[in-house]
């Protein structure tokens, strides 16, 4: 104990000393020499003025500096604001409950931070708020996700297909939702509609559509205890795929063909022959 307090004398005694032999040296030189006194304030006022308004001026370019690092990369924002909207899209899955699961936009958003707008040279890293901001930035950007929509295009990414498939059964007054992709027993679409659910898969072929589509069709209908079943292809199917659905159940669709869906559910005495089915 005597030693700690023997510690914080000596501690006190410095502090003083440092503070004391300034003060006192100061007084001895205003009295004694005043005019060498009111020089050196002069300078050292100086020196600290000179000190604050640097430190200003560095200030006003790091928020310059910033401000204009953030104005470039919302305009790269704008710039890929469709294509975004579209990965938000993508990436934005609908779970059982309505439960929202964007995690993968989320990741999708670093990567492009990381890969589009670091590499234009604005280190929007280096600085946190700003990095907020530009998050931000994306997401207002995409707000209008749910609105945006694919055209079929012979080379559409397959998930773009799925993507392009479900909106246009919303667009028919279905509600739908996307599948993980994973566990999801091959269905990418579950679409439902006066109190009728239907799974359906997405096949975007170069190629004739086999049976496996339709027993993958069909074991998803189970798994999900939907209604119905529906395989939609950008080609035809093949007799076998055909013979196959007609005993199982499973609708067989071009995506041309999607507002024929609603009737081979609910009217199957008027249900139309399928171009698909013709092929």
């Amino acid at each position: 104990m005597r030693t700690k307090h023997s510690s914080a004398g000596g501690v006190l005694v410095v502090i003083l000393l440092l503070i004391g032999i300034p003060i006192y040296f100061c007084a001895w030189l205003i009295n004694e020499h005043p005019i060498i006194a009111v020089g050196v304030v002069g300078l050292v006022g100086g020196a600290i003025l000179r000190g604050i308004l640097a430190a200003r001026e560095r200030r006003r370019a790091l928020i310059s500096y910033y401000t204009s690092m953030i104005a470039n990369a919302k305009a790269i924002v704008s710039t890929y604001g469709a294509e975004l909207a579209i990965r938000r899209k993508q990436l934005t899955i609908t779970l059982s409950y309505g439960v929202v699961d964007d995690s993968k936009w989320c990741e999708e958003i670093e990567f492009f931070i990381d890969n589009v707008i670091v590499p234009a040279g604005y280190d929007i890293r280096s600085s946190p708020p700003c990095l907020e901001v530009v998050r931000r930035a994306i997401t207002s950007a995409t707000n209008h996700f749910a609105a945006s929509r694919l055209c079929y295009a012979p080379d559409m990414d397959p998930t773009d297909y799925e993507v392009m498939v479900a909106d246009a059964l919303t667009d028919l007054g279905w509600q739908t939702r996307l599948t993980k992709g994973s566990g999801d027993q091959g269905i990418d679409v579950i679409a439902e509609k006066s109190r009728k659910s239907v799974v359906v898969q997405c096949k975007r072929y170069a190629s004739a559509i086999g049976n496996s589509a339709v027993q993958e069709a069909h074991a998803g209908k189970s798994f999900e205890g939907a209604e119905y079943a529906a395989v939609v292809s950008n080609a035809a199917f093949t007799r076998g795929a055909r013979q196959l659905a007609k005993s199982t159940g499973v609708i067989l669709l071009h995506h041309d063909e999607l507002a024929q869906l609603e009737t081979k559910i609910f009217t199957a005495d008027a249900m139309p022959t399928s171009a698909c089915e013709r092929a």
